[in-house]
C-alpha cells in the first residue's frame, strides 16, 4: 500500500459498464453536477474515491443498506478542470475493497469499505502463471486477436505477477460478469486460472476463424 491509508468511508461514482482494477489507470470525464461536487471535495481531501457498478435496490426503504460488492480504491493521479467546471481525471487503482454499507446519496454516493485481503500464494507458481499468460497473449496477438503490440510490450515490463494479472484482465476481458468475478477474487492464482480460461477460449475461436478464412478467396469473403 505504500503511503496510502485506506479510509473507512469513500465517495463513489456509479458507472454501470466499468470494472475498475488495481494497478490500472481509468480516465474519467466528470461533468454531472453531483460528481463535480464530489471531485471538488476529493481533491481538497485525500484524493480518493471509488467506482461501483450499481446501487442497492432498496435505497428508499433501507437507507443503511448492505452493499457487499467488491471495488477498487482509486487515487486521483491527475486532474484538469476546465473553464466550464468539467474535469478530466486520471484515476489510479490502488487495492481491492469490500463495500460494507451504503451511507448516503446526497449529493453523491458514499460507502463504508474494508480492504479485501490478498491470499498468500507461491511466488514460483505465480511467476509460472505470469509467463504462461504472457505467452498466450502473444499468440493471440500473432493470430490477429484484439491485442495490440503496444499492449503486449507494456505487459512484458510488468514483472510483479499480482500486478500483471490485474493489468491483463483490465485490458483484455470484455465480459462484465467475467471481469467482476475476477475482481472479487482474493487469490491471485485463482485470478490467473479464470483469466487463462477466458483467453484460451478466445484463442481457440481466433484459430477456428483463421482456419476457415484462410481457405477462402478474398473475393468470397467480401461476398459474405
Amino acid at each position: 500500500m505504500g503511503n496510502f491509508e485506506i479510509p473507512d468511508i469513500l465517495p463513489a461514482m456509479v458507472l454501470r459498464e466499468v470494472v475498475f482494477f488495481p494497478q490500472s489507470i481509468l480516465p474519467l470525464y466528470v461533468f454531472e453536477d453531483h460528481y463535480r461536487k464530489m471531485l471538488d471535495e476529493v481533491i481538497k481531501g485525500d484524493r480518493m474515491f471509488t467506482i461501483v457498478n450499481s446501487t442497492p435496490d432498496d435505497l428508499t426503504s433501507n437507507p443503511i443498506a448492505a452493499f457487499k460488492e467488491t471495488t477498487t480504491l482509486g487515487f486521483v493521479k491527475a486532474c484538469q478542470t476546465y473553464a466550464d467546471g468539467t474535469s478530466m481525471v486520471m484515476l489510479e487503482g490502488i487495492c481491492r475493497l469490500t463495500v460494507q454499507q451504503y451511507l448516503s446519496d446526497a449529493p453523491f454516493l458514499k460507502l463504508r469499505v474494508t480492504p479485501l485481503n490478498e491470499a498468500s500464494s507461491d511466488p514460483v507458481a505465480l511467476e509460472t502463471l505470469r509467463n504462461k499468460t504472457l505467452e498466450l497473449l502473444e499468440k493471440i496477438h500473432l493470430q490477429g486477436g484484439e491485442i495490440s503490440g503496444e499492449a503486449i510490450q507494456h505487459l512484458r515490463q510488468i514483472n510483479t505477477p499480482q500486478h500483471f494479472v490485474d493489468h491483463a484482465a483490465a485490458s483484455f476481458l470484455k465480459n462484465m460478469d467475467a471481469t467482476q468475478t475476477l475482481l472479487k477474487c482474493s487469490d491471485p492464482i485463482q485470478r490467473y486460472s479464470s483469466l487463462l480460461t477466458h483467453l484460451r477460449s478466445y484463442y481457440q475461436r481466433i484459430e477456428l476463424i483463421n482456419s476457415i478464412v484462410g481457405n477462402l478467396n478474398p473475393d468470397d469473403i467480401q461476398l459474405n
